[in-house]
């Protein structure tokens, strides 16, 4: 998945690092794009000329530091977070997902939300303070669900309704106060195809930057009648496939496709 980059080394620890000329730089706004040049993210030499002196440290992997700014440059090409993860490779692709989570996090948290005042970065770790009533904000993590249904040889798959990825998916949704993730795989696919499940249990998870989630997985069955019920709201369709309908994919990015591959060899 896109966040196994061994040998490579990942560290979230806070440092007050300035930026260099060949240091790489996220750069987003508040629609889920990220600016890339040639594929790729750009290095900072190559867009300084063009942002105010405005950038953020966020990460290292092995050692080179990543940073991050949010500001709209027109010449370069803007890509929806879901398909500049499958342009870019390896570790720049995990880097352009969390990148993301903390930018996004960032461009959302710019004023105190217990008294109104303008937030400021805090200069000795990765927060943001309030210095009118002392509140201290910390990145938020929000966990969430996906779920691959078997129903003996096939799998329960569907397609969102209104996102911009469009290839199939499994049953997914957030974990809702007082639930346990169990409940959550219960409750999102009765919401959403309403069927009732079984056998729950838990495969793997995978940080996922898009939606600021930890998104944990599981496998459970079918229990009883196999009539779904589509929420169009939520899905656009919603069906039963076999393995033989599900495409081989011998380095899957995600944990949907992962779930998805584990159920096409058997392994589930």
């Amino acid at each position: 998945m896109i966040q196994d980059i061994l040998p490579a080394r990942y560290s979230l620890v806070y440092e007050d690092r300035k930026i260099s000329d060949n240091d790489p730089i996220i750069i987003g706004d508040a629609h889920k794009n990220l600016l890339l040049m040639n594929d790729h993210l750009p290095l900072y030499r190559q867009v300084k000329d063009q942002l105010p002196d405005e950038y953020r440290f966020l990460f290292t992997i092995d050692d080179q530091p990543y940073f991050m700014s949010y500001h709209d440059l027109p010449d370069l090409e803007h890509v929806h977070i879901r398909n500049a993860i499958r342009i870019l490779k390896g570790t720049e692709a995990f880097a352009a997902l969390t990148g993301h989570h903390l930018l996004n996090w960032y461009l959302t948290n710019r004023f105190c939300s217990c008294c109104g005042k303008p937030l400021r970065h805090s200069d000795r770790e990765r927060a943001l303070v309030c210095d009118a009533c002392g509140m201290v904000f910390y990145p938020r993590i929000s966990p969430a669900i996906i779920v691959a249904v078997t129903n003996g040889d096939k799998l329960l798959v569907s397609k969102y309704a209104r996102e911009v990825y469009r290839n199939y998916a499994l049953i997914a949704g957030f974990c809702e106060i007082g639930e346990t993730p169990e409940e959550t795989c219960k409750r999102e696919v009765m919401e959403e195809v309403g069927v009732r499940i079984r056998d729950i249990r838990y495969y793997g998870c995978q940080p996922w930057g898009v939606d600021g989630g930890l998104l944990l997985g599981y496998f459970a069955k079918l229990d009883g009648d196999d009539t779904l019920h589509v929420d169009h709201v939520e899905l656009s369709e919603a069906e039963w496939i076999t393995k033989e309908e599900i495409a081989l994919d011998e380095n899957p990015l995600t944990l949907t496709s992962t779930l998805m591959q584990e159920f096409k060899k058997g392994n589930c």
